[in-house]
């Protein structure tokens, strides 16, 4: 079994030095972007996390992450305290998502006025047959 675990490390190692390779010689720059991130199940959000934290020493690649830092953080300490391991939560999180920029909140009333806004704009773009209106909508 250890020989089967050196073999897919062996793997993965290779793999991850081609990938970075291709990134390097082909100059594109790659955005992954995670939204909703804070809705996934708390079971899910390490795993996520070690997914961010591996693709992010790849070249040219940037990771957008948009998450509640203290739901994130709440989760991550249960998976730290559940597992045994003593790992300050905060500090890995900061580690993963070494840059934030926080978005400021938004009012209900703010926002209720750009979602008419935007209805308006949908109405007006919107066929006025009711036939076709009917098709538009679905």
């Amino acid at each position: 079994m250890l020989t089967c675990l050196s073999k897919d490390s062996l793997v993965l190692k290779t793999l991850k030095q081609d990938i970075t390779q291709k990134l390097k010689e082909s100059n594109i720059k790659v955005v992954v972007v995670v939204d909703d991130f804070d809705r996934i199940r708390s079971s899910e959000i390490f795993n996520t996390l070690k997914v961010i934290g591996t693709i992010a020493d790849f070249p040219n690649l940037v990771n957008i992450v948009a998450y509640d830092k203290q739901y994130t953080g709440n989760h991550s300490k249960r998976h730290f305290e559940y597992s045994g391991e003593a790992i300050d939560a905060q500090k890995y999180l900061q580690k993963i998502i070494p840059c934030e920029f926080p978005l400021p909140k938004i009012s209900h009333e703010k926002l209720f006025n750009i979602f008419i806004e935007e209805v308006g704009n949908i109405v007006k773009e919107a066929p006025h047959n009711k036939k076709d209106l009917c098709y538009y909508y679905i």
